[in-house]
């Protein structure tokens, strides 16, 4: 997705590059019309803002729905034996499909969003460049204030500027419902690894009488809360089992056992 996004971006460079270009010229035949050709710009994108908005929303839910997809999936082939020795495949099985169901809706609406984007923006600009023409022929050209073969320059430049505005907005639609993929990304890369630090001279000759866990905390570098207020006794000899969905913490407390993390709140004792 980070892949896609930064293509798109790297289009979305290129048009703007271009439309830039057309617009200096059309500015050089008349900043009047452009100024009107700019108004229609943003009533076009102002026309997008509810597409955009949806497009946004749907791209986070997408990320979040594809990853309980993927955490379900990989939980379900590490714990197969688990799972049929319980007699747990329909539960599993139909919790698979609800996630699918949840990930395939926000993947619709993601599209039916996007397909909004071009006939729209098309239409606008139809709509919208007939009334500068019109406008101009009639207050600039019968007048006298500007050549007829300056206006046929401008709607030229004004036709060729549309399909790259149609463009333009389409590829950032495609961004928008890139965000919440990237976003995730960007969280992952600041989880930063164990951090470097001193253990000390002792050895360690083993537990005598226990582990006590009292008010443990752990927040990454990035803002993200690992752990919160965990409350846990250990009796010497015995065997705990750490059990929880994928990110509820039970690597970040156990790499804190073992020093390799430390906590940003609580005591083990």
């Amino acid at each position: 997705a980070t892949a896609y996004a930064i293509e798109y971006l790297v289009f979305l460079f290129q048009r703007v590059s271009m439309a830039g270009c057309y617009v200096i010229v059309m500015l050089f035949i008349s900043w009047e019309l452009s100024l009107l050709s700019a108004l229609l710009a943003v009533i076009c994108g102002s026309t997008l803002g509810f597409a955009y908005r949806r497009l946004r929303r749907a791209g986070r839910e997408l990320g979040e729905a594809n990853q309980e997809v993927s955490s379900h999936l990989i939980e379900a082939l590490s714990a197969t034996k688990l799972i049929r020795t319980t007699n747990s495949q329909e539960r599993e099985i139909e919790k698979f499909y609800r996630l699918n169901e949840t990930s395939a809706a926000v993947q619709k609406e993601a599209v039916q969003a996007t397909a909004l984007l071009v006939p729209v923006t098309e239409t606008i600009g139809i709509i919208g460049g007939m009334i500068i023409v019109a406008s101009a022929t009639v207050f600039l050209v019968q007048p006298g204030y500007m050549k007829g073969e300056a206006l046929m320059g401008f709607a030229f430049l004004l036709i060729r500027l549309m399909p790259l505005l149609t463009q333009i907005y389409h590829l950032y639609g495609q961004t928008l419902s890139l965000v919440g993929n990237v976003e995730r990304t960007e969280r992952w890369l600041g989880i930063s690894q164990f951090p470097q630090q001193s253990f000390g001279a002792r050895s360690f000759r083993g537990i005598e009488n226990g582990i006590q866990i009292r008010g443990l905390e752990y927040r990454y570098p990035n803002g993200t809360i690992a752990l919160r207020n965990i409350d846990l006794d250990i009796e010497a000899g015995t065997t705990v089992a750490l059990v929880g969905g994928s990110g509820s913490g039970k690597s970040t407390l156990a790499a804190i056992l073992q020093r390799l993390r430390q906590p940003s709140a609580g005591q083990i004792l």
